[in-house]
């Protein structure tokens, strides 16, 4: 399916007010993230001359926000939302894919396919929501692959993901080893080179992976099938927002993926804009893929389908 650009129905001007660019956004983001990861090795630290393991869980999820944090600012980069330079954007935005070791390039030619092609094997994120786990044993295994680091190292080894350094233009593949350095630089300045492997590479491949599959499993999966208006090829998956305060806080605002629906939709509007337009009318959308939901109903809805009684 090729998507379509939806417009509000009486307002573009309201769009390209949301499409400009907040550079004061995007430094306070650069700041958030480089304290971040100084916490993570902080609180690293402390766990390890304390010897208390809820220290060292913290710093476990600290790791694992600044990597989301970090996804978020590379996604919005992949679509040139980080300054108004197009230089500027692709060195900031490279910067944040160095630090999880991802290609800008990679990334942002599979995330075209993702808005072109939703719904279709050629959309390089369906398996990832063309189906939902059916029963214990089919979520066991899920939650085992996409947790464990089982799925991010399989990915690597199969060169099916965006931890590669590909040919990008800007984004020189030696910068990438540079910044990885750097990370474990840190720990062995503070006496244990370990941190680097246990809480940035570790939250990296096991609980980021598998909040960010499950996130596009929860924004995409629909258990109804749909048919493009065009082609007539049957389509999977559908376009979900999530709203109602701490639900969204607690999951998705951070990261700024709440309005993933309208993402699609209008994807010239950062994310940290889309919140201001999502409750707004839009021109009717084939299939009504555009549903508004909150996390909650979303996982209830996922359960219930996936335990429901067999007939």
């Amino acid at each position: 399916m090729q998507s379509e650009s939806v417009i509000l129905q009486d307002d573009t001007r309201v769009v390209r007010e949301l499409s400009e660019i907040s550079h004061l956004r995007t430094i306070i983001k650069l700041l958030s993230i480089v304290i971040a990861i100084g916490l993570v090795y902080v609180f690293a630290r402390i766990g390890n001359d304390t010897h208390i393991i809820y220290v060292f869980i913290l710093a476990f999820l600290i790791a694992t926000w600044a990597q989301h944090a970090i996804g978020e600012e590379l996604h919005d980069g992949s679509h040139y939302r980080l300054a108004s330079s197009r230089r500027v954007n692709e060195y900031l935005a490279s910067l944040y894919g160095s630090l999880s070791g991802i290609s800008l390039m990679n990334y942002r030619a599979r995330h075209k396919l993702h808005h072109r092609y939703f719904g279709t094997a050629l959309d390089p994120d369906f398996p990832q929501y063309k189906t939902c786990p059916m029963g214990l044993k089919a979520w066991a295994t899920y939650l085992f692959v996409n947790f464990s680091g089982y799925g991010a190292i399989k990915s690597l080894v199969t060169f099916q993901s965006n931890l590669s350094t590909g040919k990008p233009s800007w984004q020189h593949p030696g910068f990438t080893v540079v910044m990885q350095l750097f990370l474990l630089i840190l720990g062995i300045l503070l006496n244990v080179p370990i941190f680097y492997f246990l809480f940035w590479f570790v939250p990296l491949l096991t609980l980021t992976y598998g909040v960010s599959h499950f996130r596009t499993m929860l924004e995409h999966w629909n258990a109804e099938t749909w048919q493009d208006p065009t082609t007539g090829e049957i389509c999977y998956g559908a376009f979900y927002d999530f709203d109602s305060g701490i639900q969204s806080q607690l999951f998705g605002a951070p990261f700024g993926y709440n309005h993933h629906g309208t993402h699609h939709s209008l994807p010239s509007i950062p994310n940290y804009n889309l919140d201001k337009i999502a409750h707004e009318d839009y021109r009717e959308v084939p299939q009504n893929l555009i549903r508004k939901t909150t996390f909650f109903t979303r996982l209830s809805e996922m359960v219930s389908f996936s335990f429901k009684p067999s007939v």
